[in-house]
C-alpha cells in the first residue's frame, strides 16, 4: 500500500454542491452589507417631509446663509448699537424660514406635526434672541445671555432643530451653519454646504 493520499474522483456535480453552503452564505454576507449601505444612503424618518417642502426649505436657509454672510462683521469695537441691531436684523432674515415652513403643507400627518413643531423652535429662538438684544441696549443689563428655551429632554431646542435638519436633509437649515445661536462676536458661516 502506497503512503499518498489517494484522490476521491468527485464529479462536477458533487464539487458544486460541496461548494453550496460558503455559496449561500457569501450571498447572505454581500446581501447584508449592501442593506446596510442602502440604509446608510437613504435614511428614513418616521415624519417624512415630502421632497418639494424640503426643496422649498433647503432654497430659503440657502438664500438665509447667502443673506447672512453678506451682513457687516461684529467685531471688538462694535458699539453695543451694532451688536443688537445685527441680532435685529439677522432676526428679520431669519423670519424667512418661519414664514416658508409655515407656507408648507407635507401631504404626511405625522410630516406636517413635526415641521410645525420645527417651526415653533425657531419661534422659540427668535424671542430669546430679540430678549437678547434688547437686554443689549438696556442699561441696566450688566452681561445679557443668550437664554436658549429648552426641550422636554432638558436640552437647548437648538439641538432638537439642528437633529430636524440633519434627518430630513437640510443640511443649510441647521443651527450650527446658520450661526443661530450666536448673538454677540463674529459669525463663522461654512462654506459649500451640500444637502444628501
Amino acid at each position: 500500500m502506497s503512503d499518498e493520499p489517494v484522490e476521491l474522483a468527485r464529479t462536477p456535480r458533487e464539487r458544486w454542491r460541496a461548494r453550496l453552503p460558503l455559496i449561500i452564505i457569501l450571498v447572505l454576507t454581500l446581501a447584508g452589507i449592501g442593506a446596510v449601505f442602502y440604509g446608510i444612503g437613504h435614511q428614513n424618518t418616521l415624519e417624512p417631509l415630502d421632497r418639494s417642502s424640503q426643496d422649498r426649505l433647503n432654497a430659503a436657509c440657502t438664500s438665509v446663509v447667502t443673506r447672512l454672510r453678506a451682513l457687516p462683521r461684529i467685531t471688538s469695537q462694535s458699539t453695543i448699537t451694532e451688536r443688537a441691531g445685527r441680532v435685529d436684523i439677522e432676526n428679520t432674515i431669519f423670519e424667512t424660514i418661519v414664514r416658508t415652513a409655515e407656507s408648507l403643507h407635507p401631504p404626511n400627518h405625522d410630516g406636517a406635526v413635526a415641521l410645525r413643531g420645527w417651526t415653533a423652535d425657531w419661534k422659540a429662538l427668535l424671542v430669546a434672541r430679540t430678549r437678547f438684544a434688547t437686554e443689549l441696549r438696556s442699561p441696566s443689563t450688566a452681561k445679557p445671555q443668550l437664554l436658549l428655551p429648552l426641550g422636554t429632554a432638558g436640552a437647548p431646542i437648538t439641538e432638537r432643530m439642528t437633529e430636524y435638519a440633519r434627518t430630513h436633509s437640510l443640511l443649510q437649515c441647521e443651527t450650527d451653519n446658520l450661526q443661530a445661536e450666536i448673538v454677540d462676536g463674529d459669525r463663522l458661516y461654512p462654506t459649500n454646504l451640500q444637502n444628501g
